[in-house]
């Protein structure tokens, strides 16, 4: 049963594929409507792009979604084979202009991350 496991788990990494920035907007606002409950929270209506992350070869690695009608942000894996909900907020808007070090560090290791699982997708490593 274990081995069925395995086999199915490295199945996965043949069939993974990078996200749209139109689907990486669907899961951001279906992560929000599974989140309401929260008490900083009201019904998300939308999100606008406010961040892409790309690697040295312009390949997408994450996006940045700002709710537009209450403060929030998601941050969501360009590649379906990583986690999809990087991280999130319902306390504050991202604002590229103004990333904290230490959000940059974690945002800079996603990205070593996620280039890691596309390199070795690609037969890389």
């Amino acid at each position: 049963m274990l081995s069925l496991l395995f086999l199915f788990s490295g199945i996965s990494y043949l069939f993974a594929n990078p996200v749209t920035e139109a689907t990486a907007k669907k899961v951001g606002l279906n992560f929000f409507a599974s989140k309401v409950s929260s008490t900083n929270l009201i019904a998300v209506k939308d999100m606008k792009l406010a961040y892409k992350q790309t690697n040295a070869s312009a390949v997408t690695c994450f996006y940045v979604f700002n709710t537009i009608n209450t403060k929030g942000f998601v941050i969501i894996s360009a590649d379906d084979n990583c986690c999809p909900i990087l991280g999130y907020s319902d306390e504050s808007n991202f604002n590229p202009a103004n990333i904290p070090v230490q959000l940059k560090e974690m945002l800079q290791g996603y990205t070593n991350q996620i280039n890691y699982v596309i390199a070795k997708n690609n037969g890389g490593l």
